[in-house]
């Protein structure tokens, strides 16, 4: 079992997990007010969810964790490569979905770091991917279903719930081998 998740702030009630149950995308969306990081793994150990791609950055720059031949305090390769928001900027975020990665690990359970904007990118619809702009969300979906038709979506509400699904294709993509992947496995990959 897969799982893609949209990680967002802890308590905000934006973070949301997206696996497939009998051939449907399934969506489950943390409550304001919910510790984000108890849903996501409540979800996981329950359901047995062995393969987890999570839109958070899960690991810091070469520079800070005593990487052989890295020099920026800031930035990961990955980051660089694909003009993503560095890790540092987003500092709990980031030390929070690593400590979840830990902990996945910890039992066995592999994770990647997703990145839904790449995802986006490299299927040309960029334009598309107005994240500021719910009324675009439609025609996004739209364009999303018919290139991976073979998986009956559900009603999408938010971007939050895009990027879920975004990072279960990329969880589906590297389970089979057809992914796409930019930076150094030593410091930390971004898969899309």
């Amino acid at each position: 079992m897969i799982a893609g998740v949209d990680y967002g702030s802890k308590m905000a009630g934006t973070t949301v997990l997206a696996r497939f149950v009998n051939d449907k995308i399934a969506l489950s969306q943390s409550a304001k007010g919910q510790n984000a990081d108890s849903f996501i793994s409540d979800i996981v150990v329950k359901e047995n969810i062995n393969l987890i791609a999570i839109d958070a950055p899960l690991s810091l720059p070469g520079q800070l964790v005593s990487i052989s031949g890295k020099k920026n305090y800031f930035y990961r390769d990955c980051d660089i490569e694909l003009k993503a928001m560095s890790p540092m900027f987003i500092g709990g975020l980031t030390a929070r979905a690593i400590k979840l990665k830990d902990e996945f690990i910890q039992q066995g359970r592999q994770v990647i770091e997703a990145y839904p904007k790449a995802f986006a990118v490299n299927l040309a619809y960029s334009d598309l991917y107005a994240k500021k702009n719910l009324s675009m969300l439609p025609e996004f979906i739209k364009h999303l279903n018919n290139e991976f038709s073979d998986f009956q979506f559900p009603d999408i509400k938010n971007w939050h719930q895009a990027d879920a699904i975004i990072a279960l294709l990329i969880a589906d993509k590297y389970q089979k081998g057809i992914h796409t992947t930019a930076g150094d496995p030593n410091e930390g990959l971004i898969i899309f």
